[in-house]
């Protein structure tokens, strides 16, 4: 028995939507835009690397994390070691926090 005739394809009718590919262009244009805005004002000058940008996310993380257990270990010695008329003074007028960040410390 001989292999069976496969049946003619049938041509492609499918014709392009102007209008849509227009409103795709600009669509992929506003993007592409704001890209690069973000790119110009918080990039480092080069491209875009998703493993570089998301070290570096976690680097300043960790050093966000760091900064603020010894933000908190200098505002206990502050606070042993001044009266606390002058500790709130300290922390309000010379840290520029607010009392109750540095009493959560």
């Amino acid at each position: 028995m001989g292999r069976q005739k496969n049946p003619a394809a049938d041509r492609p009718t499918d014709k392009l939507n102007l209008d849509e590919v227009r409103a795709d262009t600009v669509a992929l244009d506003i993007v592409a835009a704001r890209s690069k805005e973000v790119s110009e004002r918080f990039g480092d000058g080069s491209a875009y690397d998703r493993v570089r940008v998301v070290g570096e996310a976690r680097f300043y993380m960790a050093t966000s994390a760091e900064a603020m257990l010894e933000l908190g270990k200098r505002l206990l010695q502050i606070k042993e070691n001044e009266p606390h008329g002058d500790f709130i003074e300290i922390v309000t007028h010379q840290l520029n926090m607010a009392t109750r960040t540095a009493q959560q410390s």
